[in-house]
């Protein structure tokens, strides 16, 4: 009897335990995720904060795998991680063997890949291991983003009432994050306030938490109609003062697909009277002043240089694969005639055709793969599956994979949050458990 009781007493101490740990490793998980979302890099100063986050994680994830095993999936999972590796040491080799030039930056390059990958694979692991559910995370990754509008429009309110002058706040998150945030300070149109361009990475989430937005009763998490609404607003300013065309043409399709494919007909009539009605007052309001904008962010002179740039940047990418067809120049290959970033000479706007560059057409297709790993689940299911979850998945896919023809948005740890929303979002769909079912809604009032 007392042997049994001991026993009995252990079990639940390991339980308990087992179940600190557990919230340990999510509480962390969650904090990396909201610093991927909120911060615009991972330098604070001369500390890569989400460096060290990551590093916390990994060791408490191997703890946890240690001490819960590892199921077939987790196990497949790894060893595609393992393969990934070695893919690109392989292509690093290919890139010190024509290495010309007096800095190699082929490690620098594969770092962004080995962050973006890994980060993806931490969140592939928890939800595998069933330390949250696809809810939590869609609603950590929303709420992170709205945290960082928020801080953002704070900024860009103490910038247009001149308390901070743009050009100071652009050298503090220079000088504080070591990146070079997109800027631009146009004419006064609105009342006497100038009309502030502020642009980053992090602004890329927009327009495909808009389309799951849009679209939330599907994925079976309840946010209330206020919520919503004020969420919709935070997500249009931020487009707004993003200014960038990518996202804003991106929003305009998530809009109209929803809209026009998957709402129904009677909230669809609603929708497009609310949008109409609005868009015809705004302008009615501000007609001067928003074709002065629509005229600076599509038609300007700085627009046409910014697109020559682009197709420069074509030209020589596409010159430079001629010359390495096959293989490419390896990781951290670049032209000497256009550089982008003097510090980071690799990466270029049309960025699928300096992975042509890089990689060739044998390594582009293996990155191609493994993007498309992210939808793999829901190609490969039935007809069983939701028609119009599936759909959205797929257009959030395309859109990022078009986005970054003319955007960096390929690799970043910051990227690794989109691609975990759209490989567990396939997961949750190919496993015929429609995103958790009645019992595990989230409501957020």
């Amino acid at each position: 009897m007392t042997l049994v009781f001991a026993g009995r007493h252990e079990a639940a101490r390991k339980d308990r335990l087992s179940e600190m740990s557990t919230r340990i490793l999510l509480a962390m998980f969650s904090a990396f995720i909201f610093l991927l979302v909120l911060l615009p890099s991972g330098s604070l100063w001369n500390v890569n904060i989400k460096a060290v986050f990551s590093v916390i994680l990994f060791l408490l994830v191997l703890g946890h795998a240690l001490n819960n095993g590892i199921n077939k999936q987790i196990f497949n999972a790894t060893l595609f991680l393992i393969a990934a590796s070695t893919f690109l040491l392989l292509w690093l080799f290919i890139g010190l063997l024509k290495f010309e030039g007096s800095e190699f930056y082929g490690l620098t390059q594969m770092k962004d890949f080995v962050a973006t990958i890994s980060a993806t694979w931490v969140g592939y692991y928890l939800y595998r291991s069933n330390v949250f559910k696809w809810q939590f995370f869609f609603l950590l990754v929303l709420w992170s983003h709205v945290t960082y509008i928020f801080v953002k429009l704070i900024f860009f309110c103490l910038i247009v009432t001149n308390v901070i002058s743009l050009g100071a706040f652009v050298d503090a998150v220079r000088d504080i994050f070591h990146v070079t945030i997109v800027s631009l300070d146009l004419l006064a149109v609105f009342e006497g306030l100038s009309f502030i361009r502020l642009d980053l990475l992090n602004d890329s989430l927009s327009p495909f938490l808009l389309l799951f937005l849009l679209n939330v009763d599907l994925f079976k998490v309840k946010i209330t109609p206020k919520v919503r609404y004020l969420i919709y607003l935070l997500l249009f300013l931020n487009l707004v003062i993003s200014f960038k065309r990518s996202l804003i043409m991106a929003a305009l399709i998530a809009i109209a697909y929803s809209v026009v494919v998957l709402m129904k007909s009677n909230a669809r009539l609603t929708t497009v009277i609310t949008l109409t009605v609005a868009t015809l007052l705004l302008y009615s309001i501000y007609p001067v002043e928003l074709n002065y904008l629509f005229t600076e962010r599509f038609l300007s002179a700085s627009q046409e240089a910014s697109d020559i740039t682009r197709s420069e940047q074509i030209g020589i990418l596409i010159n430079e694969f001629s010359e390495n067809p096959l293989f490419g120049k390896g990781l951290g290959g670049y032209s000497k005639l256009q550089i982008r970033a003097v510090d980071l000479p690799y990466t270029y706007e049309v960025q699928w055709l300096a992975f042509l560059m890089q990689f060739g057409i044998i390594g582009l297709i293996i990155v191609f793969l493994i993007y498309s790993l992210t939808i793999a689940p829901i190609l490969k299911s039935g007809l069983i599956v939701d028609f119009k979850v599936k759909s959205i998945i797929l257009l959030a896919f395309v859109l990022w994979g078009l986005m970054s023809f003319t955007n960096p948005m390929m690799t970043a740890s910051f990227c690794s949050v989109f691609y975990t929303l759209l490989l567990l979002s396939s997961l949750e769909l190919a496993t015929n458990r429609p995103f958790g079912g009645t019992k595990s809604e989230i409501t957020v009032s």
